[in-house]
């Protein structure tokens, strides 16, 4: 590395303008493969050492001195303003420092040195490694003198300073700590008076000094802990009160459940507590009882003396149930309670109850029929001797007119179809009039088919009203059946109007007709709505009807029709799809078997 001397810039041969003075510092560089190198040359400006050496002469208000090894200097001072670069010969040193210290910065010296209150400290300035050669001529070094009372000063100004630190860090400190002290004391006493309140000691209070925050605080906290202790003494005084009132509960259920025990015991109905299982876990004297056990029932399971318990139980899983249990020797009506923990079942012995009811209400059934019976007599008397004549009358009108002239054909049927019904309705008196005193009938063989044209002829306006139409099965081909003509046309009269009233909306009535075992099998089915359980029961009642213009006497006369002829009838109906009554008619003894 080659250093130059302080020197002014050359550009191309020629010195720069304005003069600018340059230190040069160059070092080869590269090594080629052929063996060239070239040489790297940066020039530093004056004024970048000046700008340096005057930082170091601020930093203390000393001066920094610049040497080469050619025994020129450039000095800067502390304070002084912007100057020319200039080098002095280092033998004006003299005039600045005592000669001694100007010598010992001539030869280079770098330990420091103090004369006539000067402080002087040189050191030179490396520029390469040490184990590289630089040029004599190109060596530099830089050295600094300050007035010794100056550093003494500042050294002082030092101490001093960390000496005020100390004391302000001591004293911060201990403000700190009284500080703190005055502000956490009431915090402290604030948690620990907290902490007995959190344990049941409503009645810790805190001192209150001052109006700030904290006090503000404490106040409120005296008031919380105030409401809270009377909270507490109010929650004790209700305990108690309390405590006392389950004590008197107490007694007042323990002689209820004593007085209740007794009940239970010597009630005539038996009580049992049935567990989920199915078990027998309390029961009274009757429940023992009812159960008839040998040994004790408590613990067995209850399906073992009542088989259908299983049913029963699932029945009355969600709401009570009552229900009548028969076994073999007798009738219990059970009560069953579902609870928690299984059932509570309250029993009773109705058997002989319902052997009574059984009987009452067979002596009811006759006693009432009797009394149906009586009524239809009177009715029937007085329906015979109102209706009687004026019938007579149409009979008689009817057949006189039979004889007129020129009487058109269809007229002439027409006359002759009334006089029949004038005589089934004198018939059907006669028969009305029977029902409460049956008197004999007159069997003949019928053509089944001849009588239900008569019966479809009478019916047909209301059954096109109605919208209802007849569809018939095996009619032609049934054999004469053994009847009173006048007595078959009432029963099949009666049924085709009841099926055509129950198909308002209209529908099919159909009639089927065959013949097995001397019998004549006759179905009359219609599509209408039905009927429920309840009417079906009464249906052949006499005075039952679910119509308001009817008198619930047809089918009650139609079913002693078909008995007194010795065959029976029997009705199906399923609600929504219609009903069906069949009858069992003898055939005509001619073509019996």
């Amino acid at each position: 590395i080659y250093v130059s001397p302080l020197d002014l810039n050359e550009e191309y041969g020629q010195i720069e303008r304005p003069e600018r003075p340059v230190i040069r510092v160059a070092t080869p560089v590269g090594n080629a493969p052929d063996g060239s190198q070239g040489v790297l040359i940066i020039n530093l400006h004056a004024e970048i050492l000046l700008g340096q050496i005057q930082q170091m002469a601020d930093s203390r208000n000393g001066t920094a001195y610049l040497l080469d090894a050619a025994g020129h200097y450039a000095r800067r001072s502390s304070g002084e303003g912007a100057s020319a670069f200039v080098m002095e010969p280092v033998s004006r040193l003299d005039d600045l420092l005592s000669r001694s210290l100007s010598e010992n910065l001539a030869n280079g010296m770098s330990s420091p040195h103090t004369d006539e209150g000067w402080i002087v400290a040189q050191a030179p300035i490396e520029f390469a490694n040490r184990g590289s050669e630089v040029p004599s001529r190109a060596k530099w070094s830089i050295a600094l003198a300050f007035p010794e009372r100056s550093l003494f000063l500042a050294a002082i100004n030092l101490y001093v300073l960390y000496a005020v630190l100390l004391v302000a860090l001591l004293v911060t400190a201990v403000s700190g700590f009284g500080l703190s002290r005055r502000l956490l004391r009431p915090l402290e006493d604030l948690a620990r008076e907290s902490d007995a309140i959190a344990n049941g000691d409503f009645s810790r209070r805190v001192s209150v000094v001052g109006g700030d925050e904290i006090a503000a605080l404490g106040k409120k906290f005296n008031a919380m802990a105030e409401r809270l202790e009377a909270s507490s003494r109010m929650i004790r005084e209700q305990h108690d009160r309390l405590e006392d009132e389950v004590h008197a509960r107490t007694m007042e259920l323990e002689h209820e459940r004593k007085a209740l025990e007794a009940v239970i015991e010597n009630t005539a109905e038996g009580i049992l507590a049935i567990d989920r299982s199915g078990r027998v876990g309390l029961l009274n004297t009757a429940a023992r009882r009812l159960l008839g056990t040998r040994t004790d029932p408590v613990g067995t399971a209850i399906g073992d003396c009542w088989p259908r318990w299983n049913d029963i139980a699932l029945e009355a899983a969600v709401a009570p149930l009552r229900c009548e249990l028969a076994l073999s020797n007798k009738v219990l009506s059970l009560a069953v309670t579902p609870t928690v923990t299984g059932h509570i079942v309250v029993a009773r012995d109705i058997s002989r109850e319902r052997e009574l009811q059984d009987e009452r209400r067979e002596l009811d059934r006759q006693m009432f029929h009797m009394e149906k019976l009586t009524t239809l007599g009177e009715l029937a008397m007085g329906l015979a001797h109102e209706i009687g004549n004026p019938l007579a009358g149409m009979k008689a009108v009817t057949q006189a007119m039979q004889y007129e002239e020129d009487i058109p054909q269809g007229l002439l049927q027409a006359l002759r179809r009334l006089e029949a019904e004038v005589d089934r309705l004198s018939g059907f008196l006669r028969s009305f009039h029977g029902f409460a005193a049956p008197q004999g009938i007159v069997p003949e063989p019928c053509d089944f088919g001849t009588t239900l044209d008569d019966v479809l002829f009478w019916t047909r306006k209301d059954a096109k009203t109605q919208g209802v139409t007849f569809e018939l099965v095996g009619v032609e081909a049934l054999p004469p059946i053994s009847a009173d003509p006048n007595q078959l046309k009432q029963v099949l009269l009666n049924l085709a109007m009841n099926a055509v009233h129950a198909m308002s909306s209209g529908g099919v009535i159909t009639i089927d007709a065959q013949a097995a075992d001397g019998k004549a099998r006759i179905a009359i089915r219609d599509t209408g709505a039905g009927m429920p359980a309840e009417v079906l029961a009464r249906v052949f009642e006499p005075f039952y009807t679910t119509r308001r213009e009817g008198t619930g006497l047809g089918l009650a006369i139609v079913r002693k029709i078909v008995e007194q002829h010795g065959g029976s009838i029997a009705v199906e109906s399923t609600p929504g799809h219609g009903s069906c009554f069949a009858l069992l008619w003898p055939l005509a003894s001619t073509h019996h078997g």
